[in-house]
């Protein structure tokens, strides 16, 4: 998963037109990517995983009960899924 952050601080994700300076005036700073990463997710595949709903999962994230992102930089959050794994399972939360 690729991902670019124009001076603005803007993310474009799968995207295939990257931002340009047509979108930045500054230009595009830097890329980001997450291919190392052996399982990406997000809150709605953490909500789907876990066996609770959307709104759990973003409860968690505002009361700060959800580890941090593992990739906090991305437009949207991404965790490894290894993380969240092992946080349900020491907070009671996995259910299989």
């Amino acid at each position: 998963m690729r991902q670019q952050r124009c001076e603005h601080g803007e993310m474009k994700g799968h995207d295939p037109n990257p931002p340009t300076r047509e979108h930045c005036p500054g230009g595009v700073r830097e890329e980001v990517t997450i291919d190392h990463i052996d399982d990406p997710v997000d809150q709605p595949l953490i909500a789907a995983r876990l066996g609770v709903t959307r709104e759990t999962v973003q409860k968690w994230r505002t009361r700060e009960v959800l580890p941090l992102p593992d990739y906090p930089q991305l437009s949207t959050p991404v965790w490894d899924w290894e993380t969240i794994r092992t946080w349900a399972e020491e907070t009671g939360r996995i259910r299989e």
